[in-house]
C-alpha cells in the first residue's frame, strides 16, 4: 500500500516519525502553512501536483482539515480521505488500512476508535452465543448460564441491605444492572438478623428487575427466607450453615475456614463433596481472597490449586475487599483481579461498593471482564482491544506542534490571582454535579431564577450565553473553568465543589 500524507509545516517531523509502518509505503509532504488548519483545497492540490501522486493507492489529509477531501480527489484523481487527528495516531490507521473504511467527514482516529469498539461488542455477542450449550459442571441461574463454558458472571452486593429502603435499593440495583452486574447480592448485616427484610428485599428484586438474584449471608434463617421468596443463589455457606440448609435445588457458594492454605484448601474441597453427596448440583467454591499485604498471595495460589484439583468446579472470586482495602484508583485493580481471575478459571466476580472511594467499581469490574474475555478470544495481551479502563492516563500522548519563534514580538503578560465568586450584578451562579449530570442554577435576589442542566461544559456555556445572562467576559471565564472542572468531575467519579480543587 502506497500512501501520501499531506501536513503542515510544524507537524512534518512528528508525521513523519508516526508514518513508519510496515507494510505501508508512506510519503509525507509538508505544505507552506505552519498547521493543517491553514490547509485550503487549492493549495492542497498545488503542493500535491508539485510532488506528484501517480503510483500512490490513496492520500491522507490532516483530520482536522477544514473543507472536503472530495475537492482534492477531484483534482488529483487519487482517492482522498481525511487521516487522524493527531500524528500519533497515524500507526493503528496505517496498520488497518483496507481493514476499516475511511471517511471524507470523519477522521480516520475516530473511525477506528468506533470500528474497534463495534468490532470488541460483536466479539463480546458471539462469545456470549457460543456459550449457550451446558458444559460439565454449568447450570442455570434463571436463564443466566454460569460455570463450565460460560463467560465469568458480575456479581454487585448491596452491602447492609436491609438498613436501606425500599427506593433506595431499588436505585442501587437499577444503577449497577445499568453499569453491567449480571447478578444482584443482597448483602446482610454482620452481627445482626433480618430474617424477614432477607425474603421482603429478594422478593423486591426478582420483581422490579427479573435477573438473579443471591443473599449473602451466615444466617440460617435469612437464608431460609431468602429461599423461600425465590432467591437463585446463596451465599456463604460454612459446614455448619450448609448442614442447617435442604434446599438442594438451589446454587450455593461455600467457603472455607480462615486457616492456613494447605489446610483452607482440604477444608473447602471436603465441603464441596458433603454438599454434593448430599445432592446439591449447583455448587460454587468460593475459597475467599485475602486484602494485599495480608494474605494476597497465598489466597491466589489457592484459588489456582483448587481450580487443578476439580477443573469443572465453578470458582467465585470477591474482588471487593481487596480494592476496598487498598488506597490506590480501582480501574487498574480491577483489570489486574480480573485477568488474574479470567486464568484461573473463575466463573463468578462479585464485587461491592461499601465506600465513595470504590463508587463505580461495579462497571469498571465489568469493562475488565469483557476485556479480558476479548484478550482470550485473541490469545493476546488485553491491549487494543476496542475496550479500556484508562481514564486518568492515555494510550497515546497527543503531540501539538508549535513554533515559538513568533513570540519574539509579543508582550508578555503575567497571570492575575483569582478572586473568588464571580458575580453579575445582584445575582450568582451556584453549580453543583448531581445525579449524573451538572446543575448550573442562576440565583437573582436571593431565589434561583433558571436551572441550567447537561453533562458537558460546552453545551451548558453555549445555553447559559444563549438566555444572555452573561455578558462580562470575566464572568464568562469564570463560568467556562468551574463547568470544565464539574465535566471533569462528572466523567472521573471525583467529587465538585465549587471553586474547591478537583485534584
Amino acid at each position: 500500500m502506497r500512501v501520501l500524507l499531506l501536513t503542515g509545516r510544524l507537524a512534518f517531523p512528528l508525521v513523519k516519525k508516526y508514518s513508519r509502518v510496515k507494510g505501508v509505503e508512506a510519503e509525507v509532504v509538508a505544505a507552506p502553512v505552519p498547521v493543517a488548519t491553514f490547509l485550503t483545497p487549492s493549495l492542497a492540490v498545488r503542493e500535491l501536483e508539485k510532488r506528484g501522486v501517480k503510483g500512490y493507492d490513496l492520500i491522507l489529509l490532516p483530520g482536522l482539515v477544514r473543507f472536503d477531501p472530495s475537492e482534492v480527489e477531484r483534482k488529483v484523481g487519487v482517492p482522498t480521505y481525511r487521516g487522524p487527528k493527531h500524528a500519533a495516531d497515524l500507526p493503528p490507521v496505517l496498520e488497518r488500512l483496507g481493514e476499516v473504511e475511511l471517511s471524507k467527514e470523519v477522521p480516520a482516529c475516530e473511525l477506528l476508535k468506533e470500528e474497534t469498539r463495534r468490532r470488541a461488542e460483536r466479539l463480546l455477542r458471539e462469545v456470549e452465543s457460543r456459550a449457550r450449550r451446558m458444559g460439565k459442571g454449568a447450570f442455570l441461574l434463571g436463564r443466566l448460564g454460569v460455570g463450565g463454558g460460560f463467560p465469568p458472571r458480575v456479581m454487585a452486593e448491596i452491602p447492609d441491605a436491609p438498613l436501606l429502603s425500599d427506593e433506595e435499593v431499588v436505585e442501587r440495583a437499577r444503577r449497577y444492572l445499568e453499569e453491567g452486574a449480571e447478578i444482584l447480592d443482597v448483602g446482610m448485616v454482620a452481627g445482626r438478623e433480618f430474617p424477614e427484610r432477607a425474603g421482603e428485599l429478594v422478593s423486591l428484586l426478582k420483581h422490579e428487575f427479573g435477573v438473579p438474584v443471591s443473599i449473602d449471608t451466615l444466617n440460617p434463617r435469612e437464608m431460609a427466607r431468602a429461599a423461600e421468596e425465590g432467591a437463585d443463589l446463596i451465599a456463604s455457606l460454612d459446614r455448619s450453615s450448609l448442614r442447617k440448609f435442604d434446599r438442594t435445588d438451589l446454587a450455593v457458594v461455600l467457603i472455607p475456614p480462615r486457616v492456613e492454605r494447605g489446610r483452607r484448601k482440604r477444608e473447602l474441597l471436603r465441603l464441596v463433596e458433603e454438599a454434593e453427596e448430599r445432592g446439591f448440583r449447583k455448587v460454587v467454591a468460593d475459597p475467599l481472597l485475602e486484602p494485599l499485604n495480608l494474605g494476597f498471595l497465598n489466597s491466589v495460589r489457592l484459588l489456582g490449586e483448587v481450580r487443578e484439583e476439580r477443573p469443572d468446579l465453578p470458582l467465585l472470586m470477591g474482588v471487593g475487599n481487596v480494592v476496598e482495602l487498598c488506597d490506590a484508583d480501582s480501574p487498574g485493580m480491577m483489570a489486574l483481579l480480573a485477568g488474574m481471575g479470567m486464568e484461573a478459571g473463575v466463573s463468578l466476580f462479585l464485587t461491592v461498593e461499601a465506600s465513595d472511594k470504590t463508587r463505580g467499581s461495579v462497571g469498571e469490574l465489568r469493562r475488565a471482564r469483557d476485556m479480558m474475555l476479548l484478550a482470550s478470544e485473541r490469545g493476546s495481551a488485553p491491549k487494543d482491544l476496542g475496550l479500556d479502563l484508562l481514564l486518568l492516563k492515555e494510550k497515546r500522548r497527543k503531540e501539538e506542534p508549535y513554533d515559538p519563534s513568533g513570540e519574539t514580538r509579543a508582550r508578555i503578560l503575567e497571570e492575575k490571582p483569582a478572586q473568588g465568586v464571580s458575580r453579575l450584578e445582584g445575582s450568582f451562579f451556584r453549580i453543583r454535579v448531581e445525579g449524573g449530570e451538572i446543575r448550573a442554577v442562576l440565583y437573582r435576589g436571593g431565589r434561583a431564577e433558571l436551572v441550567f442542566r447537561g453533562k458537558s461544559a460546552e453545551g451548558l456555556c453555549r445555553r447559559i450565553l444563549e438566555e444572555g445572562v452573561v455578558e462580562e467576559p470575566s464572568h464568562a471565564a469564570y463560568l467556562g473553568r468551574e463547568l470544565q472542572k464539574a465535566e471533569i468531575a462528572l466523567r472521573t467519579g471525583r467529587s465538585y465543589v465549587q471553586e474547591g480543587e478537583l485534584f
